[in-house]
């Protein structure tokens, strides 16, 4: 089970979302697995990503991915989409997405 878990996160950014880690097959992980998986793989892991659920409480989800990626000592961050990127980069994110900043909403 080990070595396909490890499989999957090769070239992968993990990201929270409702605090479950979604990874290549949207399988979930605590984030405290995600901490203890994450120290004893023998991968090259740079970061996690974070898509929290669309409401009011994206600064605690985005505090809290700030947290697990310091204490993981990652160097990527990527949270943040268009209608909270202000709030993603307030918590360290090196990644934002904001196609409908740039393109508009789709239709």
């Amino acid at each position: 089970m080990l070595e396909d878990f490890k499989s999957h996160l090769l070239n992968e950014l993990p990201f929270l979302f409702s605090s479950k880690i979604i990874i290549a097959t949207s399988s979930g992980v605590d984030s405290v697995v995600l901490c203890s998986l994450c120290k004893k793989l023998d991968l090259d892991i740079i970061g996690t990503m974070c898509i929290p659920p669309n409401d009011d409480s994206v600064e605690e989800y985005f505090s809290e991915m700030n947290k697990i990626n310091k204490e993981l000592n990652f160097k990527e961050l990527s949270m943040g989409m268009s209608g909270d990127y202000l709030s993603a980069i307030k918590y360290n994110a090196t990644f934002i997405r904001v196609g409908s900043k740039i393109f508009g909403n789709r239709t």
